[in-house]
This record gives structure tokens, C-alpha cells and sequence, in this order.
């Protein structure tokens, strides 16, 4: 019995029966079955919406991927009399994404968030060439009298 053989006979078996009931069941099965993808797809858009920006298990926004370390230099520290402060942060976050992920972190909602881009320098090893990464800094205000502890390690 070949493959075409088996999809006639299921051709006949399906024309045998009523009209309503094939319009019924095929319908109802329709229906389920988009109600199913529906379902799985507003899941997985809701599942990834948020899931950058979210604390990891041990509650630390370093882990996440948005926020890589804070930025300690004599500048830096001198910014943070004036709520200013100042983060590496990864290439592709935006500034709503440092923004949640300053607010999971440190419980503090920034009024202002401005970012630098630093494109890797051209470097010369020898006769060959490299470049150095591309990097994000972001400079986070934050309300007055408000302010955060960046040095604690956890």
C-alpha cells in the first residue's frame, strides 16, 4: 500500500460523514488549536520582555547583563557629590534597561540617564593588527538627597 493509497482512504472515510457533524468538529479543533498558539505566544513575549532587566537568583543586577561594574575613578567619585554615577554597562543596553536595572538593584529610581559609547582602539602587535572591544559607560543621576552605596561587593 503506497502513501497515496492512504491518503485517498482517508479522503473517503472523511466524506462519509455529515456535513454538520464535519463542520462541528473541524471548527472545535480549529478553535482549540489557535487558542493554544495564542496562548504559547503572548507566554513567551511576556517571558522575554522583562527578562534582561530582572535581578538574577541572588538579587545581584550585576548578574542580569546590563550592569557590568561600577566606574571608580577620581572623576567618578568626584561626580557622586552631584548624584552622579557612573557604570560599565553592555553595548546593547538602553538607557530603560539601565534605568530598571538601577531601580532592581538599588531600589532607586535615576532621573536621568546619559551613556557614552568608547569604540575599541586600533592597537599594533608587531606586524599584525588588532582592535580593542567596544565599550558603554553610563552615567546615572540620581534625585536629590537620594543617593547609593556602589562599593559594597556583593
Amino acid at each position: 500500500m503506497s502513501i497515496l493509497d492512504k491518503i485517498k482512504i482517508k479522503k473517503t472515510t472523511a466524506s462519509d460523514q455529515p456535513e454538520a457533524v464535519k463542520d462541528s468538529s473541524t471548527e472545535s479543533i480549529v478553535n482549540s488549536a489557535a487558542k493554544e498558539l495564542i496562548s504559547a505566544d503572548t507566554k513567551k513575549k511576556s517571558a522575554t520582555k522583562n527578562k534582561a532587566v530582572n535581578k538574577d537568583k541572588t538579587g545581584n543586577a550585576y548578574l542580569s547583563g546590563i550592569l557590568l561594574s561600577p566606574i571608580m575613578t577620581e572623576k567618578s567619585v568626584s561626580a557622586e557629590k552631584h548624584n552622579k554615577y557612573s557604570f560599565v554597562v553592555t553595548v546593547e543596553a538602553t538607557k530603560n534597561e539601565i534605568k530598571k536595572a538601577v531601580i532592581a538593584r538599588y531600589g532607586v529610581s535615576p532621573i536621568k540617564v546619559n551613556v557614552v559609547n568608547n569604540e575599541g582602539k586600533f592597537k599594533r602587535y608587531g606586524k599584525s593588527f588588532g582592535q580593542r572591544k567596544d565599550s558603554r559607560k553610563a552615567i546615572v543621576t540620581l534625585p536629590a538627597g537620594k543617593s547609593i552605596n556602589v562599593y559594597d561587593t556583593k
